[in-house]
């Protein structure tokens, strides 16, 4: 939600604002949580670096979220007024 906010915000300046689940990466944190990971850090980190590094990325409507490197519909930023909210609580924190 942040993600496509500040893409509303920056899209006049040219700055296109991604967000990504990297999927759940096998850590001992996780494993100290109890819990176990799904993915290899090498696999966990494909969306992230495909995001940063692949030059067609940009030429995409920006404020799009991203799993396995596609663009994945965030049913969570269909409530503009949520998105606001959120926005606004946030800047306040800052």
């Amino acid at each position: 939600m942040l993600a496509y906010a500040a893409s509303k915000i920056y899209k006049e300046e040219n700055i296109n604002v991604y967000s990504c689940h990297p999927g759940v990466t096998d850590s001992k944190l996780l494993e100290g949580l109890g819990g176990s990971g799904f993915d290899s850090a090498d696999k966990s980190a494909q969306t992230p670096v495909y995001l940063a590094m692949d030059d067609k990325i940009g030429s995409k409507e920006t404020g799009l979220f991203f799993v396995n490197k596609n663009i994945t519909p965030c049913q969570f930023c269909k409530d503009e007024k949520k998105v606001k909210e959120l926005w606004d609580y946030c800047i306040k924190l800052v």
